[in-house]
């Protein structure tokens, strides 16, 4: 299971991969930087937050929130 930033990342990337001008290049690459130094980290603090909380699947059988972020993305 992907997170939707995941998601969103390996979008932007293909789009980076067939960008047809240096500019384009260039903003597609702002972008990934964008979604992979705030989106993801803001993300993963989202996902500890709910495990905290307790809004958490308890059927994963994980006890703590960085284990309960890597099995939900599958890093």
């Amino acid at each position: 299971m992907k997170t939707a930033m995941k998601e969103v990342l390996d979008l932007v990337e293909q789009m980076f991969a067939n960008a047809k001008t240096q500019d384009v290049e260039s903003s597609m690459n702002d972008v990934i930087n964008i979604i992979t130094q705030i989106g993801i980290p803001k993300e993963k603090e989202i996902v500890r937050e709910a495990y905290i909380l307790g809004h958490y699947d308890s059927s994963l059988d994980i006890y703590n929130p960085s284990e309960c972020y890597n099995q939900i993305i599958n890093d």
